[in-house]
């Protein structure tokens, strides 16, 4: 893959809370095209986990990951999928096209709550949310809700878990990330 490491600078607000500025357009990342999805790689793998940002930096990029998806699927490999939603590297109605074309390879979806999944799928509330995506066929479903913790769904039931923060919240970055690579169902 040809181009240059993306860079993006990250502005800490209040609470924890903060705002990014990216350069990545033209990065060697949002050349990434199906031919470079490995098929032995993701055959191996225990789990797949895919990223709406992924879909987003460029046509090719979205391409490639529907194509690890099915692969996965194929393979009997569980893909986990987070929506990461972000306006600013495309319109609503792409992401919300993305997400559709996607969910029938997910096993486990990590979206957040309320902002994305009330965009992104009309879902009001938590439990909303889950129910939309059991609804679309997916297993698990854990919702986040920032410094309130999550809502996860599987096998027909819904629980709620607190967050803990012991000493306040100081930095936001990262945590969903932190999330995903946590979380197992």
């Amino acid at each position: 893959v040809q181009g240059f490491n993306g860079l993006y600078f990250i502005a800490l607000l209040e609470r924890g809370q903060r705002e990014f500025t990216y350069y990545r357009k033209g990065s060697a990342a949002t050349s990434l095209g199906t031919e470079d999805v490995d098929v032995g790689y993701i055959a191996g793998a225990g789990m797949l986990h895919l990223s709406g940002i992924t879909q987003a930096i460029s046509p090719s990029a979205r391409q490639a990951t529907l194509r690890a998806a099915q692969i996965a699927r194929s393979h009997g490999v569980r893909v986990s999928y987070d929506p990461n939603l972000r306006l600013q590297l495309w319109s609503l109605a792409e992401a919300r096209e993305a997400l559709e074309e996607l969910l029938p390879y997910v096993d486990i979806l990590l979206p957040s709550a309320p902002q994305e999944t009330e965009q992104l799928v009309g879902a009001r509330s938590p439990e909303e949310a889950i129910r939309y995506f059991w609804s679309k066929g997916i297993d698990t479903v854990a919702v986040k809700l920032g410094e309130s913790g999550c809502m996860v769904g599987a096998e027909g039931k819904m629980a709620g878990l607190g967050a803990i923060a012991p000493r306040g919240v100081m930095d936001t970055t990262g945590a969903g990330d932190v999330f995903n690579g946590a979380f197992r169902s």
